[in-house]
């Protein structure tokens, strides 16, 4: 997942904002390799940047859940 997200980052700072086949396939790999289902904005994403914002939430929504002792560490004034 991390690979992925660095990708779109660096599309993203490089002006590359299309989501072409190749990102839509490497992004269906990467449901199957996480093992759960891509979050409904993810596939809807218009764009890279669109679609990095979705993927680093669902990082963290996948991390709160295998991990949930990180939820004692939520900083509520962060605003999210």
């Amino acid at each position: 997942m991390d690979d992925f997200i660095n990708l779109l980052e660096e599309r993203n700072l490089n002006g590359e904002c299309t989501l072409d086949l190749g990102l839509r396939e490497q992004l269906r790999g990467l449901e199957a390799t996480v093992g759960a289902p891509l979050p409904g904005e993810a596939v809807r994403a218009c764009n890279t940047a669109g679609l990095h914002a979705v993927l680093l939430d669902w990082k963290g929504t996948l991390l709160d859940s295998l991990l949930p002792e990180r939820l004692k560490f939520y900083d509520h004034r962060d605003g999210d």
